[in-house]
């Protein structure tokens, strides 16, 4: 007989084309291929089961990047370096006043997007 996990299947285990996506099939559909009872949900036994077979329901977490990286990145836009080579340009060209103003705005732009990050 048939257990009921190995008719439960994770949707990256279909074949793409063989079944369609998990958010568009019917709720009966997805039930029965879940084999769960949707009054009541699923047994402890089968709940200790699937927790054991495919583990906890979570969100894998990326790997956090260093607030050095972080920092570094918000120069690293093409925008931000389009705006420090006209700051430059401005301070050759003359345009003191004009480089200042571009620099605080790229130190600012950078540093808001830091503490977002």
């Amino acid at each position: 007989m048939m257990n009921v996990t190995d008719r439960f299947k994770r949707p990256s285990e279909d074949p793409p084309t063989a079944l369609p996506a998990w958010h568009s099939r019917s709720v009966s559909e997805a039930v029965q291929r879940l084999a769960v009872d949707p009054s009541s949900g699923l047994s402890e036994a089968e709940a200790a089961c699937r927790l054991a077979t495919y583990g906890l329901n979570t969100i894998q977490e990326r790997s956090s990047r260093r607030p050095l990286r972080i920092l570094w990145d918000q120069f690293m836009d093409f925008m931000i370096m389009i705006l420090i080579m006209a700051a430059v340009v401005s301070g050759f060209i003359g345009e003191p006043l004009d480089a200042a103003a571009i620099m605080v705005i790229v130190l600012l732009n950078g540093t808001v997007g830091f503490l977002q990050e």
